[in-house]
């Protein structure tokens, strides 16, 4: 299992000026369409990607899926007019604005998954991937101490390899509203049932290349006047409820996950490399 924290500040998170008149960048982003104003797809905001462009960061004349290359005019005229003005900078000084108060989210994303944990930054090599990742990985490591960055191959793709690598999976949620000593046993496996011939009838319909499929039950369980769920696995093919006491009663949800393992596809991959 890996801890994963996310931050909006990617290369379309979107700066503004909040009502308090400080710099913020994300969460809310342009996305893909109409996307950065470098793109000419219609966006009109400022974004990280169109300040890594009129910094020069980024090639304005080589846009990926564009044959036009990035206004630089007006990305200048937004970066001015909706960071700049508000905060008595120009263009230049607005675009590292936005980049030096991205670099500090995404450090401080590092920093909750390291320091607060008990793990020293300086221990570690960073591995920035994504379209934009190894721009700002530098300037992170630099804040943080890290010693070295370590950039892949093919930055942009390594999320895509991990769809194509990563075992194709579905999960089926159904929540059964009731205390453990009122539910029908039988009812519950139905519902496994159905959910188990769901995830295979879809897998079908996608034209997955099956190695092996397996099926897991868990089921999310609280206590009465529990907030968080204590989720536990099903052992064997059939669950029968435990009577419980008034006090110890509480909400069930089942959960299925249907896991279909490309054995084929790794070893092909295992043999190319």
């Amino acid at each position: 299992m890996i801890d994963m924290h996310t931050v909006g500040a990617g290369g379309g998170s979107l700066a503004h000026i909040d009502k308090a008149g400080m710099l913020r960048v994300g969460p809310e982003s342009a996305g893909s369409f109409p996307g950065p104003i470098g793109y000419d797809r219609g966006g009109e905001r400022v974004t990280i990607t169109d300040a890594n462009f009129f910094l020069g960061r980024l090639n304005p004349g080589s846009v990926t899926g564009s044959n036009k290359p990035a206004p630089i005019a007006r990305i200048e005229a937004a970066l001015s007019e909706q960071i700049g003005k508000p905060l008595g900078l120009d263009a230049t000084a607005a675009a590292s604005a936005i980049i030096d108060v991205a670099i500090a989210e995404l450090a401080g994303a590092i920093r909750l998954i390291s320091i607060e944990k008990g793990h020293d930054p300086r221990d570690f090599a960073l591995m920035p991937f994504g379209g934009a990742g190894p721009l700002h990985a530098i300037a992170i490591a630099r804040e943080l101490g890290i010693p070295r960055v370590l950039v892949p191959r093919f930055p942009g793709l390594t999320s895509a390899l991990g769809c194509v690598l990563a075992d194709v999976r579905h999960d089926f949620v159904q929540t059964v509203n009731l205390p453990m000593r009122g539910i029908d046993g039988n009812a519950v496996v139905a519902i496994m049932r159905q959910q188990a011939a769901d995830g295979r009838a879809l897998l079908a319909g996608e034209s997955v290349d099956v190695g092996q499929v397996d099926v897991v039950h868990e089921f999310d369980l609280l206590f009465k006047g529990q907030s968080h769920v204590l989720r536990v696995e099903m052992k064997g093919r059939r669950s029968t409820p435990m009577p419980c006491s008034t006090n110890s009663s509480g909400p069930t949800s089942s959960a299925s996950t249907l896991n279909c393992r490309r054995w084929c596809r790794f070893s092909q991959m295992s043999a190319r490399r």
